[in-house]
């Protein structure tokens, strides 16, 4: 199991409960209802050469990681966008343009960018993590984008300034 975030746990005493064998990582400073954890920068040897994992830095209250599947040429990442594109609802699109802040989608939200505390930090990061081969993009929050990522998601980075 795994957190990416310091910002979730929602399922994780439930998960904790019906899986309590199965080792459980997440980011430094983890405080979650799941009890003990593994860090995420040092991965488990049954994904490590399928896996790659990045932490975005300059945000420390959030610690949030990313993660590269490189087989399927799949980023994965909790917060650091959102994706509610034609087939979610108008109303679930207006709410998150008007209470999140964002303008496009993907798009980052406006709670994201107030927990970023070093710029070039974060900036470093992305461009670390946009140095990675994906095509495709599975977001925490709303749809999953299949094919052209990439462009999508530098594309709105960049309306951030990254």
């Amino acid at each position: 199991m795994v957190e990416a975030t310091l910002f979730h746990d929602t399922f994780a005493k439930k998960g904790r409960a019906a899986f309590p064998a199965v080792p459980y990582f997440a980011p430094e400073g983890f405080a979650g209802s799941a009890g003990a954890t593994h860090p995420l920068l040092a991965p488990s040897a049954e994904w490590a050469e399928q896996l790659d994992a990045h932490q975005l830095e300059g945000m420390p209250k959030v610690r949030e990681h990313v993660f590269l599947h490189r087989s399927t040429r799949t980023l994965i990442v909790a917060d650091l966008v959102f994706n509610f594109g034609p087939p979610s609802t108008a109303w679930t699109r207006g709410f998150f343009r008007w209470a999140g802040g964002i303008r496009q989608f993907p798009g980052m939200s406006r709670l994201f960018r107030a927990c970023i505390r070093d710029r070039a930090a974060f900036a470093k990061s992305i461009l670390h993590m946009m140095q990675w081969d994906f095509d495709r993009l599975i977001v925490g929050h709303g749809d999953v984008i299949e094919t052209g990522a990439k462009p999508k998601l530098a594309a709105a980075l960049a309306a951030q300034g990254f």
